[in-house]
């Protein structure tokens, strides 16, 4: 069993230097990794890891692909660390999460790779062996629109950010084998 172990520590010219403020252990009864955390203008903080566990510890929701493979895991914290709300997004494959940030209309943007068909949350099929997978969340977690990206190869989504000025997101790639690539593509 893997779980997540948060701390948060106190910036240098906020709070006395390296206290923490707070600490919490987050995780299921099977693999759960966190692979990305963003402070929220409310204070709290948005978490985006996969997970393999079921309902299990502070895992309210089932694992999509019955446990067996990895699924988007994002977590609303408030500021004092307490689970707000929780959603596990994925198809029937494996499904890994990079970067989550939040958008200007509060919700959340989220980026990673997916192996998985139109299944589960999934609405469009994988064109490749993996294929980047944007979901944009509500301010809940609910699901908005979603997007599959790639080739027919291995695609890897790096990091994904919002662009206020326009109706774009901008995303760092990594096609394997080739080069890292910047791509800007339209919200939609």
């Amino acid at each position: 069993m893997e779980v997540y172990i948060i701390m948060i520590i106190g910036w240098l010219s906020l709070m006395s230097l390296g206290n923490i403020q707070w600490q919490e252990t987050i995780g299921g009864a099977d693999d759960d990794y966190l692979y990305s955390v963003r402070q929220t203008l409310d204070g709290g903080y948005i978490l985006a890891g996969n997970s393999k566990s079921a309902v299990s510890g502070d895992k309210t929701e089932p694992a999509i692909g019955g446990g067996s493979t990895y699924d988007y895991w994002i977590i609303k914290l408030n500021a004092t660390g307490n689970i707000v709300w929780q959603n596990t997004i994925g198809g029937n494959n494996n499904d890994y999460v990079n970067t989550i940030e939040q958008t200007d209309d509060g919700g959340y943007i989220v980026g990673g790779n997916s192996s998985s068909p139109d299944s589960g949350d999934k609405s469009e099929d994988v064109m490749g062996e993996s294929d980047y997978w944007v979901v944009k969340l509500d301010d809940v977690g609910n699901i908005q629109w979603q997007n599959t990206i790639g080739g027919n190869a291995i695609d890897n989504l790096l990091s994904i950010n919002p662009n206020p000025a326009s109706d774009k997101i901008n995303i760092i790639i990594n096609n394997f084998p080739a080069q890292l690539k910047f791509m800007i593509y339209p919200v939609t």
